[in-house]
């Protein structure tokens, strides 16, 4: 008896290993993913403002881009939730059953419903749902998962295909291939519009971009370099009150009204000697 259990041992250890591998390759490809959607968000936000990149070795990319997928995947459910319940609320009603069917349709609008309430959590209360910015974000959120998942289906349709997994390799798809080129135009879009609409509206203690509020003290060899630069610094060597763009290991980006339109300069954490971090309010 014991000769039979013997080889459960090493199978429980190999199966063990192999649970490890797999998690150890989920978290390593989310954590991709969600650092590749940081750089993407951050920068397009960053560069319509004029800040020049940032160093890519900052961890805040990972949690933007999580922010980003946290989103995406609640939109991806949502979806999910509200077409089944309008394609049920319909067959209801067609059927007769007219309560039941308006009561699917009303399901499903809360579903939807619910979405807007998470992005009112993650913008801290700065979004409602009277406010059309919210229902945008919704709709942004909203397409950038339907072209998710047709995504990772015609990639791996094509894949296989060049592979050669199919028995004519010759016949590779060519409306996979265009399906994932148009929709990956698509969801960069998608993105896009996330980085520029949304994520400027969303609070950073989440991994949003809401501009913050910084007072700078500037060390007294600089301060005239400083206001060359146009940053209101007063003869105690004080800024007045800036909107903090973006912070990164070496320069904080803060904001400028010049003309009327937004600009952005970069300053150098070396040439200030403290700086203020103003609660959000």
């Amino acid at each position: 008896m014991a000769e039979a259990e013997a080889p459960q041992a090493p199978r429980l250890a190999a199966s063990t290993r192999d649970l490890l591998e797999s998690a150890g390759l989920v978290i390593l490809t989310f954590v991709g993913a969600a650092y590749v959607a940081g750089v993407l968000i951050i920068n397009l936000r960053l560069s319509s403002l004029g800040v020049p990149a940032p160093d890519l070795t900052e961890p805040r990319y990972v949690i933007v881009g999580m922010l980003w997928l946290f989103l995406v995947a609640i939109a991806t459910e949502v979806s999910r939730l509200f077409i089944h319940g309008v394609e049920a609320g319909v067959s209801r009603y067609r059927k007769g059953q007219r309560f039941l069917g308006v009561a699917h349709l009303l399901v499903g609008a809360f579903y939807v419903f619910s979405l807007s309430i998470v992005i009112m959590v993650v913008s801290r209360s700065r979004l409602d749902f009277e406010y059309r910015e919210t229902w945008w974000i919704v709709f942004i959120l909203v397409i950038t998962s339907v072209n998710l998942r047709p995504i990772g289906e015609n990639a791996t349709e094509l894949w296989k295909s060049l592979q050669g997994e199919k028995r004519d390799r010759g016949s590779i798809p060519y409306s996979s291939a265009y399906g994932v080129l148009w929709q990956t135009v698509i969801l960069l879009l998608s993105v896009s519009s996330y980085a520029l609409f949304a994520y400027p509206r969303l609070a950073p203690v989440f991994g949003g971009g809401r501009p913050t509020e910084i007072i700078l003290l500037t060390a007294p060899a600089t301060a005239d370099t400083l206001r060359l630069s146009g940053l209101p610094v007063l003869r105690s060597g004080r800024t007045g009150t800036l909107r903090l763009l973006f912070e990164d290991s070496t320069n904080y980006f803060v904001e400028l009204q010049v003309h009327g339109a937004p600009s952005s300069v970069r300053v150098r954490k070396d040439s200030v000697a403290a700086a203020i971090h103003l609660p959000s309010r």
